[in-house]
């Protein structure tokens, strides 16, 4: 299948890392999609920032049979002995999106310091990515709230058995490649846009005195524990497809 470069996701995340240019290296899992299991087969890998278009070409060449490329939510930024780990903000989506859904999905992005968003169609879902770089903290609130994007009575928007599984694992995951016939396409971008920049210090006094606590909100929590009561089953019954 022709790899485009500019459609891709890789071309997104070359785009972050120029903009924080604190990243050093970048985390990704090399993985086979089993089916009917909670487990999360798969090994980890981290490229560096520096030369990152040829290093993950080198990573698909190298692929054996039936394994698949995925894109995880941690970057490494600082230096050996001084290093932090942080996390992009990504989302898959459930099923076909409209420009309401898509809209929705970037509205979130508001109050987590995004000054730009995409979105890819996986053939089965869409993929989002943000630019902006969150703590742990944040992001286990950021998943909260993308859980939150599902309509009480409706189809749902975000895959929530995807965030239980990445809630799970400590960290999101996108694929990036297909290299078996279980998945329909490569990722492919269907919208980069550009959102209202948020000042990093208005963001920080907002998580200061809300995100510490975005767990223990009793209507937060109570919305979450309903999200993943309804799809239960679901959840524990197959991994997520990407």
């Amino acid at each position: 299948m022709n790899f485009e470069l500019p459609r891709h996701p890789l071309s997104f995340v070359i785009d972050l890392c120029r903009k924080f240019s604190e990243i050093r290296k970048l985390e990704f899992g090399i993985y086979r999609y089993v089916p009917q299991t909670v487990k999360d087969f798969r090994r980890i890998v981290y490229l560096p920032a520096s030369g990152l278009e040829e290093r993950f070409f080198s990573l698909r060449d190298s692929l054996g049979p039936q394994e698949e490329i995925a894109f995880h939510s941690k970057v490494y930024v600082g230096r050996l002995f001084r290093e932090c780990v942080l996390h992009v903000p990504m989302i898959d989506f459930k099923g076909d999106m409209g420009d309401r859904q898509i809209d929705l999905g970037l509205g979130l992005l508001n109050d987590f310091r995004c000054s730009r968003a995409a979105i890819f169609s996986s053939g089965r879902s869409y993929h989002l990515y943000a630019f902006a770089l969150l703590s742990e903290k944040e992001w286990i609130g950021f998943m909260g709230r993308a859980l939150l994007l599902n309509p009480p009575d409706g189809p749902d928007l975000v895959d929530t058995r995807w965030i239980g599984h990445r809630l799970l694992a400590g960290y999101s995951s996108l694929r990036w490649t297909k290299n078996t016939d279980f998945y329909l396409q490569l990722p492919e971008l269907v919208r980069d846009a550009s959102l209202a920049s948020v000042s990093l210090e208005k963001v920080t006094a907002r998580w200061s005195g809300i995100g510490r606590n975005v767990w223990s909100r009793s209507s937060l929590k109570a919305n979450i524990t309903s999200r993943f009561a309804h799809g239960f089953q679901r959840f524990f019954h197959s991994a997520p497809p990407q």
